[in-house]
């Protein structure tokens, strides 16, 4: 899942105020995700990770210390008390919105 974004045509000023748009919204995402993540040892739920570079922000789970992240992810047919299977997916559909909220609220700040 992503949101294509092209920045070219922004001030440096802008830009970064999408950025942190962007970024406050990825951290609000990363707690939901975090919440409907199944826990077990609770690796899988703190292996959520927010990176951002000059042009993007990605939001991810799993990595070399939850190798089984996609899987727990994607099967529905899994076991799965109190929380979701698609835990990310499900909190980047129902956060996106808010995202580019905060986002816009950035930059129509910074362009005053």
């Amino acid at each position: 899942m992503s949101v294509n974004w092209y920045a070219d045509g922004l001030s440096n000023k802008a830009r970064e105020a999408a950025l942190a748009g962007l970024e406050e919204g990825a951290y609000l995402i990363k707690s939901a995700s975090m919440e409907k993540t199944p826990v077990d040892t609770g690796t899988l739920r703190n292996s959520h990770t927010i990176e951002r570079d000059d042009s993007a922000i990605y939001i991810g789970v799993g990595g070399p210390a939850a190798p089984y992240a996609l899987k727990i992810h994607q099967d529905a047919s899994l076991t799965h008390v109190v929380v979701e299977d698609h835990f990310l997916q499900k909190a980047f559909d129902q956060g996106a919105e808010h995202a580019r909220d905060l986002m816009k609220a950035r930059v129509d700040a910074a362009l005053r």
